[in-house]
């Protein structure tokens, strides 16, 4: 019970934290390998989780063991997809089990391999929220989009949202860190620990008026689709 007290005093110390951010990582698998049969849609998870790295294409943990092929247009629905290179992104299982087998018409929803996800959503203390330039008509697509794997609901019993608190709080320390000695040597151990911790927006947030780390995470990060970036790693706005 002790024990059990002292990690809820933790983790709501880490809840109740400064502002934070969190936006959606976009992403580039890329064409399929022309050497790559996929007999089953596991087949292509090797291949994937180089191209993008093995972080969930929506909520950005990073899953060594526990990834999964996410379907974009749900196998169950769309029997002839099933093994289209396309349709595949990668998810942990939460994110995954929400989105389930809802059909989508993909056109409602921004989604991290096709649209500049970055720009549309802001992470605060209270939870998610939808960046304020939107219009209207992007601005239901993007609630939508929270909706279909459960980031509108986010809070202290959510494991993604106490991964999330946690690597921002690393990041700051590590921010604290840079500070006090910008070196070399420094910012590599930072992009080599952000690609070990996962959660590419975190990083790319809390080193926002940093335009070298920002660019190294940008090329770091396996699949992140640099177009939606500028010289300087900043994002573009939506057309």
């Amino acid at each position: 019970m002790r024990h059990s007290l002292k990690w809820n005093a933790q983790r709501q110390e880490l809840i109740n934290d400064t502002e934070r951010n969190i936006l959606m990582r976009p992403v580039n698998r890329g064409q399929q390998p022309d050497g790559l049969v996929i007999r089953k849609y596991r087949d292509a998870l090797p291949v994937l989780s180089e191209r993008l790295g093995r972080y969930c294409s929506y909520c950005e943990a990073r899953l060594p063991l526990s990834l999964a092929i996410e379907h974009i247009m749900p196998k169950s629905k769309h029997p002839e997809l099933e093994l289209v290179w396309e349709n595949f992104l990668l998810a942990c299982h939460i994110c995954n089990s929400i989105k389930g087998t809802n059909d989508i018409k993909v056109s409602d929803f921004f989604l991290p391999d096709k649209d500049n996800t970055f720009t549309i959503f802001e992470y605060f203390q209270a939870g998610i929220i939808i960046n304020d330039s939107l219009n209207s008509q992007d601005r239901e697509k993007a609630e939508r989009t929270l909706q279909l794997v459960g980031l509108n609901r986010l809070n202290g019993e959510d494991n993604r949202f106490i991964d999330f608190v946690e690597t921002w709080n690393l990041v700051l320390r590590y921010k604290e860190k840079w500070y006090k000695n910008p070196s070399t040597d420094i910012i590599e151990s930072i992009v080599d620990l952000a690609k070990e911790s996962g959660h590419f927006s975190i990083w790319m947030t809390v080193f926002a008026d940093n335009p070298d780390i920002k660019k190294r995470l940008i090329n770091a990060f396996p699949g992140t689709e640099k177009k939606w970036f500028d010289e300087e790693g900043r994002p573009k706005p939506l057309q």
